[in-house]
């Protein structure tokens, strides 16, 4: 069986939390906005005067608020796992499984975001933002990086709480 122990007691570093922190510092003003705005597009769409003429640009909507909404989830998620200590975390189950959850939910936005922003900015060598696409696509994959470890070391918190 597969423990994360390792991860939990090497998050607790100062050597791998500092770069977390800092990662966290730089990514989230970028992931936040966008996060924000994409969760948005969804209800905007249902308040404004124009209406869609087709379910499916109801649907896309919908769906950029999913993504964007999860993309929220994930960076609360991760600046909880960053301020919370594992004393906390091991000592109340729910608040670590709501890390977990959140955590969980970021990943999984972080990789179909990044892996669909870096693929199609490399497919399309005429598209103006392909470069853009390409940056916001590895942002994407470091943040899910950083969430996969931050994760597994949030699941095995108990193991290793003083």
């Amino acid at each position: 069986m597969v423990t994360f122990a390792s991860w939990a007691k090497n998050f607790e570093r100062p050597l791998v939390r500092r770069p977390l922190i800092v990662v966290g510092i730089l990514v989230t003003p970028l992931l936040l906005s966008r996060s924000l705005s994409w969760a948005l597009v969804w209800p905007a769409s249902l308040m404004s005067d124009v209406k869609a003429e087709d379910e499916s640009s109801l649907l896309v909507a919908l769906g950029w608020t999913v993504l964007g909404t999860g993309g929220v989830i994930g960076i609360v998620g991760g600046w909880a796992r960053i301020l919370i200590s594992v004393s906390q975390t091991a000592a109340r189950p729910f608040l670590r499984h709501t890390i977990e959850a959140a955590l969980a939910i970021g990943v999984l936005v972080a990789a179909a975001v990044g892996f669909f922003l870096l693929i199609s900015g490399l497919i399309d060598d005429n598209d103006p933002i392909a470069p853009f696409k390409i940056y916001f696509g590895c942002v994407g994959l470091l943040a899910m990086g950083c969430g996969i470890f931050m994760l597994g070391a949030t699941v095995s918190d108990r193991a290793i709480a003083p």
